[in-house]
């Protein structure tokens, strides 16, 4: 397993993939062994590590996040790759159609770009005086690409204006945050992939000093004290991807 994020006791979404194994009756230590690399939060160590799994000669790569299952495509051909919390699969690369995806690759898609004129439906709706949205987002993860597109196009549609702020490093949060307080940010929208996960209280409190409405694309950020998120649900995702593991290619 390819988890972009630190390694931690509990991580929810390596806990929810487990119980779907238990809950096919496949018991870790006796019927199945788990390999899991941790990327730390960065995407850069990914391509190394996937090389290390298939080093290995793992059985199935079960990746998470887009830049995890480009990775893996590109350390092998051949082992079965099951990926989760990919927000376009087709947009950016990692299969070439939903219905057909072909290769060595299969997984889940979260739908991300479909659901990002949603999100600021709502966010309109709980704060009418929305614009201008700061866009919060790891400007260094493709699938993150795809999707800032995608939410800057709906808010055109709808009438909104986005300012865009690429974090991808601690060092980059202190100057997104002082711009969107300069520049009178009405609202706060973030994109959500493991960068950006990982560091969620410090944007959440951060909308909450400035009385920010602010939507997000996971429970996790509500469940640490944002205001409203709106997508799918990422652990029952993780959860139901072990029937994949089993599939022949």
């Amino acid at each position: 397993m390819l988890e972009p994020g630190t390694s931690s006791p509990s991580d929810p979404f390596v806990d929810a993939f487990r119980d779907g194994l238990r809950g096919l009756g496949y018991n870790e230590g006796r019927d199945v062994l788990l390999e899991i690399r941790w990327a730390g939060g960065s995407n850069e160590p990914l391509v190394g590590l996937a090389g290390e799994l298939v080093g290995l000669k793992v059985d199935v790569l079960v990746t998470v996040s887009t830049p995890a299952a480009l990775a893996a495509k590109q350390a092998t051909a051949t082992i079965p790759i099951v990926f989760t919390a990919v927000g376009d699969p087709v947009g950016a690369g990692v299969v070439p159609s939903l219905s057909r995806p072909g290769g060595n690759a299969t997984g889940f898609s979260m739908l991300a770009t479909e659901l990002s004129a949603k999100r600021l439906e709502i966010l309109r709706e709980i704060a009418p005086n929305t614009s201008p949205v700061a866009m919060l987002w790891n400007d260094t993860n493709p699938g993150m690409v795809l999707r800032a597109h995608e939410s800057e196009r709906a808010a055109a549609a709808l009438g909104l204006h986005i300012q865009s702020y690429g974090v991808h490093d601690l060092v980059t949060f202190n100057p997104a945050f002082e711009a969107i307080a300069s520049a009178g940010g009405a609202a706060v929208l973030t994109l959500v992939d493991p960068f950006t996960r990982l560091h969620r209280q410090r944007i959440i409190d951060f909308a909450a000093e400035r009385h920010l409405p602010a939507i997000y694309e996971s429970r996790e950020f509500v469940d640490a004290g944002g205001l409203i998120s709106y997508g799918i649900d990422l652990n029952a995702m993780h959860n139901g991807a072990p029937p994949f593991t089993w599939t022949r290619f």
